[in-house]
């Protein structure tokens, strides 16, 4: 895991402030009426989404920990961003932004 510096977290707050303009924006598009299966699923999948997006951004915001995890790190198997507070970390928390 590698430690963002502050311009780092400021552009990916960018970024996900911009993803869930755009979820958002699909999401007022969608049809009032839910007549298919298909548009039920694309609605919650979108409200999803932007469940997931906007805890990302509060978490950020809040100045927690952030990483990239690569490959085999941390015992999931794949990359992604990992979001820890600095409590959960204790000693370690030397990636506290």
């Amino acid at each position: 895991m590698t430690q963002l510096s502050e311009d780092e977290r400021q552009e990916l707050l960018r970024h996900l402030k911009r993803k869930w303009a755009s979820l958002n924006t699909a999401y007022q598009k969608q049809p009032l009426s839910m007549d298919s299966d298909q548009k039920k699923h694309r609605k919650e999948e979108i409200e999803r989404l932007l469940a997931e997006t906007e805890k990302d951004i509060s978490t950020l915001e809040r100045g927690w920990v952030a990483g990239w995890r690569g490959h085999g790190v941390g015992g999931g198997g794949g990359a992604g961003l990992c979001l820890h507070s600095p409590a959960a970390l204790g000693e370690h928390a030397f990636w506290a932004l």
